[in-house]
């Protein structure tokens, strides 16, 4: 049985439906679902005709923009190569809470690698590759010591908005740290990546089989690259 809300963000769920209505001009149940999520949490609802997947941050945060802006845009692309489910809405609800919408695709996922049949990874290499052939504006990382940058400032901003004040998550930032600014020397002489596009996130969860297709979910962290990384 899937987690139904009691809340979200502080919003009773009869409120936050509507709200939804209102933005998406759809006739939604009354119902919803908790599917799941990391950084997002991701919920289910259906409107009699149609079932949709509505993402929101899993933490409440101040906005200087939308956040799923750019996954809106990378979608809307996809889209269209048949590798993606389709985009319906993005935008803010009542206390500038961001929101993205999609249609739900039906489909298998699978728990870790080991649970795909060879057949299915073939046809999971193919979709990869068909999407690494994809053009989008995103950000470009095209050598190692780039994309490590990208992490390392990830990192930085983690520490810096640490309010426990615990010395262990002191320590292991310190020393991820550390570690970051010796593996970026030794990336100095490696060589340029070609420009594929990337996921970013390419795990089992973000794969959805479908009879006659594969589908890829969440864009937020993708980019040029190689593709190697998927």
């Amino acid at each position: 049985m899937r987690n139904v809300p009691s809340r979200i963000h502080g919003y009773e769920v009869p409120h936050f439906i509507e709200m939804l209505r209102s933005e998406l001009r759809l006739d939604l149940d009354d119902k919803i679902w908790i599917l799941g999520g990391m950084s997002n949490l991701n919920l289910l609802m259906n409107d009699g005709k149609k079932r949709y997947v509505v993402k929101v941050p899993a933490l409440q945060l101040e906005y200087d923009e939308n956040p799923y802006d750019m996954q809106w845009m990378i979608q809307k692309i996809v889209y269209r190569y048949n590798l993606s489910s389709r985009p319906v809405a993005k935008g803010m609800l009542g206390n500038e809470l961001p929101f993205l919408v999609t249609e739900y695709e039906k489909g298998v996922t699978k728990p870790n690698p080991q649970s795909f049949q060879d057949d299915e990874l073939v046809r999971i290499r193919n979709a990869q590759c068909r999407f690494s052939r994809i053009r989008l504006p995103v950000p470009c990382y095209n050598h190692p010591r780039t994309y490590l940058s990208v992490n390392q400032k990830q990192l930085e901003q983690v520490s810096n908005n640490d309010e426990s004040h615990s010395m262990l998550l002191r320590d292991f930032l310190d020393n991820m740290r550390d570690f970051g600014s010796e593996l970026e020397e030794k990336m100095e002489g490696l060589p340029v990546w070609q420009s594929d596009t990337v996921h970013g996130d390419f795990r089992p969860s973000n794969v959805v089989l479908k009879a006659h297709s594969i589908l890829l979910i969440d864009f937020e962290n993708t980019f040029t690259g190689s593709s190697f990384y998927d």
